[in-house]
């Protein structure tokens, strides 16, 4: 009896081992990496396909996939011990996305991976803009780019070269601005936003127009009035002059 528990007690730390060995050793991976969390590098394309599989189960296993945190619904076909999804399109709005597959029967057993999509500069902002002389103006560039590119200002086909005290530049990683203060003639013309990275570049033309100062004094409507006015005097002192000359002519008879 005594050699049966001493042989017990040797055996079932074993056992415990293998039991634990067996619960964690089932993995899952996706696209065979089997890392936990990963970065998938990629183009702007028509689609990308995500597998999933488990490893060293030993029963099926259902998976479920998540899209950030939205669950993916997937077909009944496409669940049990490899699953497959399709990304598409894949455009800019997937950057930075994380896709995670997991075990329906225990959530901690994943594998996650982040989509670092790689794209030229796309710029956006209004590109016609028309001031008064005098006037104050911003000019704003959207940048958005991965990599980060780098931007700058051209005025026509040449760089920009800031005038003391009325040019400023503004730039962070997603805006290049230009402010032109106290606006003159010679501002007008092509204004060009060029950003850069090692995927492309891209230019974007702003038309920047600089009318004459339009005074705040309403000359128009004053003058309209004015002429208003002399008509009628006209036409008060015509019919004035048309009854004195015939009450004169009643007199003579």
């Amino acid at each position: 009896m005594k050699t049966a528990w001493v042989m017990l007690q040797m055996f079932c730390p074993c056992l415990l081992l293998l039991f634990i060995s067996g619960v964690t050793g089932v993995e899952v991976a996706i696209n065979g990496n089997r890392d936990h969390s990963w970065v998938l590098n990629t183009n702007i394309s028509s689609f990308l396909s995500l597998w999933c599989e488990v490893q060293n189960n030993t029963k099926g296993e259902e998976l479920i996939w998540y899209r950030g945190q939205r669950q993916v619904s997937l077909n009944p076909g496409n669940q049990i011990n490899t699953s497959n999804i399709c990304v598409s399109p894949i455009t800019e709005n997937e950057n930075g996305i994380t896709y995670t597959c997991l075990l329906k029967s225990n959530a901690n057993i994943n594998a996650s991976v982040q989509l670092n999509v790689i794209y030229a500069p796309i710029l956006t902002g209004r590109t016609e803009i028309s001031i008064q002389e005098g006037d104050s103006v911003k000019m704003s560039c959207n940048v958005n780019a991965n990599p980060q590119a780098q931007t700058a200002w051209h005025m026509g086909s040449a760089s920009l070269t800031l005038q003391k005290g009325r040019y400023k530049v503004y730039q962070d990683s997603e805006v290049l601005q230009l402010s032109i203060s106290k606006a003159e003639k010679s501002d007008a013309g092509n204004f060009s936003c060029v950003a850069e990275s090692s995927a492309g570049k891209e230019i974007k033309i702003f038309d920047l127009q600089v009318k004459d100062k339009v005074s705040a004094f309403p000359f128009e409507p004053l003058i309209a009035g004015i002429v208003v006015v002399i008509i009628t005097l006209v036409f008060g002192i015509v019919s004035r002059r048309k009854r004195i000359a015939k009450l004169c002519c009643k007199n003579r008879f």
